[in-house]
Order: structure tokens, then C-alpha cells, then sequence
């Protein structure tokens, strides 16, 4: 020990005990343990030897009852004594020599539990052949040599459990503190102003797109679509008023028998007209939908079964339905249009350009944040492993100042 050890073991610590870190503090703590650590293992290594010199005389005890012969003669007491002396060799034959005392202790403890559980008849078979003195002195040097080792564990040793958790702990710190250092360098080497700015140029072609004269040219195409699909409305429109006005007429028409030539087909265009079931009329060839109408509007005419009211709205019905041919031509053509106009669109240069940088923009959203995750990922990794660094750094100032009774610094 250093000069200045003993000086502080003859007049007591110091308040404070400051260290640049904690490697510095380790040392510390071995220079001034240093006799008593070696004291300590001296003893260890002295119970270790004890140890195996106790059990090698209580081994000795029990060969000599190996042979034993009861003065009555009595077999059953000879092979109660066998059984007993072969089951307590074998646990000394099952015992290992451990380099750590405290596994010493502990297997020490279980020998001795393990030896002295005997049935209350192992006992009186004992006590029958008057042996039960015969290994009690070598038994009572094991047992008293395990509290020797207890007392030494609970007193003197703890000093030896302190280092070996402060060097365990200061391992520990270096490898927390080597991991802190490595997930900081992780955090660095994300890089996200490169992605942000490519999303943002791709922000800004997008917003150049929406206001470009391609994208002025597309709406226009929608609008023409949008005018051609309520052309198409008015178109139907037009053609179920018609036949909603002809309805209650052609009732009656149709009932009275009032409605002369016209051919069966016409017949059953007028009850689907009669029906109200514009899908079916819709379909019908044009012409015959005419001469039916033409019909019709004939016998509303000469009818007397109707009255006037009845008559004037059926024959303006009939009347749409009298130019079925230019109305339906002039859906047709509004559809054919409508579709011509969808296939501008489906095809535009615009609605595939958006598409496109619409795709490479959510792309360059899907890495960002996939990078944003990580960091976070790391910076909540970084924070636990200060959190365990503090927590380690506690535990070697706490070991150090329980030892010494002395506060710590580390600069």
C-alpha cells in the first residue's frame, strides 16, 4: 500500500474523493484494499483447502463403519449401517471443489443439509449400534467450519463483493457508454435535407402542373363532359316526360280497344310506353316507335273516351315521341361525344404526368419517414442508455462510498 494509504487508514478518509473518472476510481479502491483483498483471497483459498481436509477426515469415519459387525449379530442393524455409510460417501464423492467460495459456502450448506436428513429410524439404528459418535467430530468441523465461511461472507468478504460489482459495473458503463457513441453515430449518419428538398421540387413541379396550360386544357375536356352529361340528362328528360304524359291516355286507349292499325310490335311499344318502361322503349327500333306514336296520336284524336284534358297531354306526349328518331339520334350522338371527350381525358398528358409525380412525391414522403421513424427510434435508444449510464454511475459511487464511508467526485 501507497504512503498515502496508509496515512488514511491511520487518520480516516477524506470528505471528498475526486477522480477524473471512473476507471481512476476502480484503481482507487484497489490501492486501498489492496492488503485486505489480498487477505481476503488468502482466506478463501485457505477455507477451499479446510474444506477438503474436513471432508477427507469425515470420509475416513464412515470407511471405517464400511465393515461394521453388530455384537448381536443382528443383519438387519448391519445393513441399515451399509445403506447409511454408502448413501452419506456418495455425497461426499458428489462434492466439488469450487474456485468461488461463495459457490463453496452453498454447496457446503446443501452437503451438511443433506447429510443430516435421516429418518427418525436412521437415527435409532445409530443410536442401537452405539455409533452415533463415531464421525460426529469430523461432522461437527464441517458444520463448524460453514459458519466460519457465513460470518467471513457477511463481514470481511463484502469488500471483495464490492470491487468485483464495481468492476462489473464500470465494464458495463464502457460497453453503455461504447453503444451511446455508436447510436450517435447512426443519428449522423441520417441525412433527410437531401429527400427534403427533392420533396420539395417535387412539391413545386406539382404546383406548376395544377396551374400550366395543360392542366387548363384538361379541365376544359372535363367541362365539355360535364356539358355533355346534362345534354344526356335533358335528353332523358325530355323523352320520360313524354312518356309520363302519354300514360293515363294510352290507358285508356289501349283498354277501350280505341287504337286501330298498328302491328303487334307496335301494340307492344305502346304498353311498354303505357308502362312507363322507358328502357324497353328506348331500345326499340325508331321507326315503329313513330308509327305506334303516330297511331296513337290518331286515336286520341278521334277518340270520345278521354276527355279533353286527358287528350291535350297525350297528344303533346305523342308529339316528343312522334320525332323519336331526331331525340334518339341526338342521344346517341351526345353519348359517342361524351365517350370521345373520356378518352381525351384517359389519355391526357396531364392526368398521367400528375399521376406520376404524385407517385415519386408519396415515394419520397414513404423514405423521409421511414428515416424520421428511425431517428426517433434511435434518439428514444440514446435516451435509455444515458438513463442506464447514470443509473451505472450511481451504483460504482455508491459502492466506493459504502466501502470508505466517503463521498465522491468524478470531474
Amino acid at each position: 500500500m501507497s504512503l498515502l494509504g496508509k496515512l488514511r487508514d491511520i487518520f480516516g478518509s477524506e470528505k471528498v474523493v475526486e477522480v477524473e473518472n471512473f476507471e481512476e476510481l476502480q484503481e482507487e479502491f484497489s490501492e486501498r484494499r489492496e492488503e485486505k483483498l489480498r487477505s481476503i483471497e488468502e482466506r478463501s483459498s485457505e477455507y477451499r483447502g479446510r474444506s477438503k481436509e474436513a471432508l477427507n477426515r469425515l470420509e475416513e469415519d464412515l470407511n471405517e463403519l464400511e465393515d461394521f459387525e453388530d455384537r448381536k449379530g443382528r443383519a438387519v442393524i448391519e445393513d441399515n449401517i451399509e445403506n447409511f455409510v454408502e448413501t452419506r460417501k456418495r455425497l461426499i464423492d458428489n462434492f466439488s471443489e469450487q474456485e468461488s467460495i461463495e459457490e463453496l459456502h452453498e454447496e457446503l450448506e446443501e452437503f451438511l443439509g443433506e447429510f443430516n436428513e435421516m429418518s427418525q429410524k436412521d437415527g435409532a439404528v445409530l443410536e442401537e449400534a452405539g455409533i452415533e459418535d463415531s464421525f460426529s467430530g469430523s461432522l461437527k468441523e464441517l458444520s463448524d467450519l460453514e459458519d466460519e465461511i457465513r460470518g467471513f461472507l457477511n463481514d470481511e468478504f463484502r469488500t471483495r463483493e464490492r470491487y468485483e460489482a464495481m468492476k462489473r459495473n464500470i465494464e458495463d458503463l464502457r460497453e453503455v457508454r461504447e453503444e451511446i457513441d455508436s447510436v450517435e453515430g447512426s443519428i449522423e449518419e441520417l441525412e433527410t435535407s437531401e429527400l427534403e428538398e427533392r420533396l420539395e421540387e417535387k412539391n413545386d413541379e406539382i404546383e406548376s402542373l395544377e396551374a400550366s396550360e395543360t392542366r387548363k386544357e384538361y379541365d376544359r375536356i372535363e367541362e365539355e363532359v360535364e356539358e355533355k352529361d346534362e345534354e344526356i340528362d335533358e335528353i332523358y328528360g325530355s323523352f320520360s316526360k313524354a312518356i309520363g304524359r302519354t300514360e293515363r291516355g294510352l290507358k285508356k286507349l289501349i283498354y277501350e280497344g280505341e287504337i286501330g292499325k298498328v302491328t303487334k310490335e307496335g301494340s307492344d311499344i305502346l304498353r311498354d310506353i303505357r308502362d312507363g318502361d322507358k328502357k324497353e322503349v328506348i331500345n326499340r327500333d325508331s321507326g315503329k316507335v313513330e308509327d305506334a306514336a303516330r297511331a296513337a296520336k290518331k286515336a286520341a284524336e278521334e277518340s270520345d273516351e278521354i276527355t279533353d284534358k286527358t287528350r291535350r297531354k297525350l297528344l303533346k306526349g305523342l308529339e316528343t315521341l312522334k320525332d323519336f328518331s331526331e331525340l334518339k339520334e341526338e342521344l346517341q350522338d351526345a353519348k359517342e361525344e361524351k365517350s370521345k371527350l373520356e378518352d381525351k381525358l384517359e389519355s391526357h398528358e396531364f392526368k398521367d404526368r400528375r399521376k406520376e409525380l404524385r407517385r415519386e412525391k408519396k415515394e419520397l414522403e414513404r423514405k423521409l419517414s421511414e428515416i424520421e421513424e428511425e431517428e426517433r427510434g434511435l434518439k428514444e435508444r440514446k435516451k435509455d442508455l444515458m438513463d442506464e449510464e447514470k443509473e451505472l454511475e450511481k451504483e460504482i459511487i455508491d459502492i466506493f462510498e459504502s466501502e470508505f464511508e466517503t463521498e465522491v467526485e468524478v470531474k
